[in-house]
C-alpha cells in the first residue's frame, strides 16, 4: 500500500490492481485504510481516494477532514475490500475487470461474497 497515498485521486481500477498485487505477493496489508468516492456507483474508472478509518466520537462516526471537505462517501473499509478481492482471486485465479466490479457491487448490495 506504500504506492497509494492518502487524499490523492486514483481510479478504482488502479486501486484494485495495486491491492490485488500486494495480496498476491505479501498477503493482507493489515493497514487501516478506507476507500472513499463521490459516488457509490461502482465503476472501474471512477475516481476514489484512500484515507483513514472514521473515528467513533459520542457513538457517531467522524470521517477524516479531507473526506468531509470533499463530500466523499465511504465505499469500503480496507479489510473488507481486500477480502472481496481475495475471494474473487481464489474463485477465478486471474479475474477480469468485470469480475472484480461484479464482486464489489454484489458485496455492497448483499453484504456477502459473490459466487462465480
Amino acid at each position: 500500500m506504500d504506492n497509494l497515498k492518502s487524499e490523492k485521486p486514483y481510479t478504482l481500477g488502479f486501486i484494485i490492481k495495486q491491492v490485488s498485487q500486494q495480496i498476491q505477493v505479501h498477503g493482507f496489508s493489515n493497514e487501516n485504510y478506507c476507500i472513499y468516492s463521490k459516488s457509490e456507483n461502482i465503476q472501474w474508472d471512477q475516481l476514489c481516494f484512500i484515507d483513514k478509518y472514521p473515528e467513533i466520537k459520542n457513538d457517531e462516526e467522524v470521517y477524516p477532514d479531507f473526506v468531509q471537505k470533499e463530500n466523499l462517501e465511504l465505499l469500503y473499509y480496507g479489510e473488507q475490500f481486500e477480502d472481496i478481492l481475495l475471494n474473487v482471486m481464489d474463485q477465478i485465479g486471474i479475474p477480469s475487470e468485470k469480475d472484480y466490479i461484479e464482486a464489489l457491487i454484489f458485496f455492497m448490495e448483499n453484504d456477502e461474497f459473490k459466487d462465480f
